[in-house]
């Protein structure tokens, strides 16, 4: 069957690496922009279908300079006006998604692709690619491009001049929780920080504010943050109910007795379904988390984990 893996913060370095271990490698992708030969580095044999026409290398959507270094290195190069696909096969594998091939998609765009293994997949893709080998791009006309060529309006990021420095993701975290009577004088400062809650829920029709109770200073009560989702495992007794991840709306500390106290408040949906604690585990094993457990109180820190797990509720 082959395999099938989301990619996203790490689909530059997925696909570099694929593009020079590959014996051959078979690329449609719309623009290419500068410093394209060492995001993709193709070699010669390869074949490269790009939006070649004038009017994207006017708009500096394609550069061809970097076009003829791939010529000079022995790679085919054809272009395809209205071209949109990323199509990017190395090898076995095939990367299908949003990215073009520029220091801008890599530093400062949230990107995703979907990488296969699946031979039927990958040979379809290889079919496609080679369908749209019809225009073979020369170095001739990369020359006279060049003279055409206007660098893009959208400046590429630079490292230390501020904004985005690339995707934020929520964190995800798996809570393990045991039923409990919270201490009356405790009532009030909970109120008040439910209905602070309760005024950054988004959609009240289908969601409503739960909350958690915490003493001391464990890890995720020291790194949590609104914006954060949970997956709560909860144990009312001897079983263990799986509840699908809830966002992090407020969070509220007190002065205890003896320890701090914190209150954790989360917009769960109304008509939540959870999951089997084994269902759940075999999940969570599949996607690499080897050491869970119902006592489990972490972050899931692998990026392909945390989609799995998120996905497991629709």
């Amino acid at each position: 069957m082959g395999s099938l893996q989301v990619v996203t913060d790490d689909l530059w370095p997925s696909i570099t690496k694929l593009a020079r271990s590959a014996k051959r490698s078979h690329v449609a992708v719309a623009y290419l922009g500068a410093d394209a030969g060492r995001l993709l580095p193709l070699k010669g044999g390869d074949t490269l279908v790009v939006d070649m026409s004038e009017s994207a290398v006017k708009a500096g959507q394609t550069d061809p300079r970097e076009v003829r270094k791939y010529l000079a290195k022995g790679v085919r190069v054809y272009s395809c006006a209205n071209l949109h696909a990323k199509v990017y096969i190395f090898g076995d594998a095939v990367i299908i998604g949003s990215a073009n091939v520029s220091r801008h998609s890599r530093d400062a765009l949230v990107e995703a692709g979907l990488l296969s293994r699946q031979r039927d997949a990958v040979q379809e893709a290889r079919g496609f690619v080679r369908a749209l080998q019809r225009e073979l791009v020369t170095d001739e006309y990369a020359r006279r491009c060049e003279r055409l060529y206007k660098p893009p309006r959208l400046a590429e990021p630079r490292a230390g001049r501020g904004g985005p420095k690339g995707p934020v993701y929520s964190r995800l975290w798996i809570v393990s929780l045991l039923p409990i009577d919270p201490p009356p004088d405790e009532e009030g400062p909970r109120e008040a920080g439910a209905r602070l809650a309760e005024a950054r829920l988004v959609d009240r029709a289908s969601c409503h504010v739960d909350w958690m109770r915490f003493s001391g200073r464990p890890r995720f009560v020291v790194e949590v943050q609104t914006g954060d989702e949970v997956i709560q495992l909860w144990r009312p007794g001897g079983s263990t109910e799986v509840w699908p991840p809830a966002r992090v709306l407020h969070i509220e500390g007190l002065s205890g007795p003896a320890l701090p106290i914190t209150y954790v408040y989360l917009e769960e949906q109304r008509h939540a379904r959870w999951l089997p604690w084994g269902d759940f585990r075999r999940a969570a094993m599949r996607a690499g988390l080897r050491t869970i457990s119902r006592g489990s109180l972490r972050e899931v820190r692998s990026l392909h984990a945390a989609y799995a797990l998120r996905g497991l509720w629709v």
